[in-house]
């Protein structure tokens, strides 16, 4: 690693010394240097520490660090942990459950409450556009997402409905720029949170940040990172968020809900459609309450223009679905069928 700034020490001469690439700043290097004094010396052998940023994440920062016989990705969580309802405990808690069943990077070491955790490092490909064309790939996460719902887990209920209520209550209080049209908007949302708890769908173990670039491509099998809003939640949200942020189109969304489930009837394809809206109400909201706050202080893979670019396609998104002319055809759909529905 070129350029690199030696930091403290932070196990005094129990263990190495820290260095810096140039592209971590001054408070994080004082906050990195700190946490990783928490932990054992012993997880760091072969020499100096080399710490780097690693691009992504958008709510909290994400670093590489390495010695010569060592590689992990360390996540300094967001100290917000509430007003971006993210329960650290929990994700904690479902990152193991995740890496027990070879779906997440271990966790190697961890700091609560703050939620700071030192991870395996996978070495793969972050799921891009040149991925969610490729049917193969589609069929790998309909499998990967199947495969974790099946998983048994403790954690605690989630409701994408949760959020959505809390960020537009937030943004609101903060005197934060809100689309015109978004109150129009979230009483479709309610709409459909009415339909949903009214279905009675078993609640499984869910990602519920089902974000392409949460998604990990290492060998023939795919991980998924970023653990912090899962909880026991609907497989139809899981399945309709990676759809929406995918941007699949009609003929990839059935590939991919034939890989997660041959026998996907009218009714839970319809419930699906209706999560991509919902979906992209919660990407939209959250960016209206976030961007104040996080502009300039993480560093997504996409650069600066994030937030702002993230908003708008979401908005539009959202706006799009709930002005086509079957959203009530769908509803209607999704209503049809409220017996026996295994998801």
């Amino acid at each position: 690693m070129k350029g690199v700034e030696l930091g403290p020490r932070p196990w005094g001469d129990r263990g190495p010394a820290v260095a810096f690439a140039g592209d971590v700043d001054a408070a994080s290097r004082r906050e990195i240097g700190e946490v990783l004094g928490g932990w054992d010396p012993g997880l760091f052998p072969g020499g100096e520490v080399e710490v780097s940023v690693l691009i992504g994440g958008a709510s909290n920062r994400n670093f590489v660090v390495r010695t010569p016989q060592v590689k992990y990705a360390l996540r300094i969580a967001n100290a917000q942990s509430e007003r971006f309802a993210v329960n650290r405990e929990a994700a904690v808690q479902a990152q193991r459950e995740g890496a027990a069943g070879g779906l997440a990077p271990e966790a190697i070491a961890v700091r609560l409450p703050e939620g700071h955790v030192l991870s395996a490092f996978v070495e793969g490909t972050t799921l891009g556009p040149e991925h969610l064309r490729d049917r193969e790939v589609l069929a790998l996460v309909g499998a990967t997402l199947r495969e974790l719902h099946a998983v048994p887990s403790s954690l605690p209920a989630y409701s994408p409905f949760d959020d959505i209520r809390l960020w537009a209550r937030l943004a609101r209080s903060d005197g934060s720029e809100v689309p015109e049209d978004h109150d129009e908007l979230l009483r479709s949302v309610w709409q459909i949170e009415e339909l949903v708890e009214g279905a009675g769908l078993p609640t499984v173990f869910c990602h519920n940040d089902t974000y392409p670039p949460n998604f990990i491509l290492s060998g023939s099998r795919l991980q998924l990172v970023d653990w912090d809003y899962s909880g026991r939640g609907w497989a139809c949200f899981e399945l309709g968020s990676f759809c929406a942020t995918a941007d699949l189109d009609r003929e990839l969304r059935e590939a991919l809900l034939r890989s997660y489930d041959p026998s996907t009837d009218e009714a839970q394809r319809a419930t699906v459609e209706l999560m991509e809206f919902v979906a992209a109400m919660r990407e939209a909201t959250w960016a209206v309450m976030a961007t104040p706050i996080l502009r300039g202080t993480t560093t997504p893979a996409s650069g600066e223009d994030f937030y702002e670019n993230h908003l708008n396609t979401y908005l539009h998104f959202a706006r799009k679905r709930a002005a086509a002319p079957n959203f009530q055809e769908l509803i209607d759909a999704a209503a049809g069928r409220r017996k026996s529905r295994s998801w």
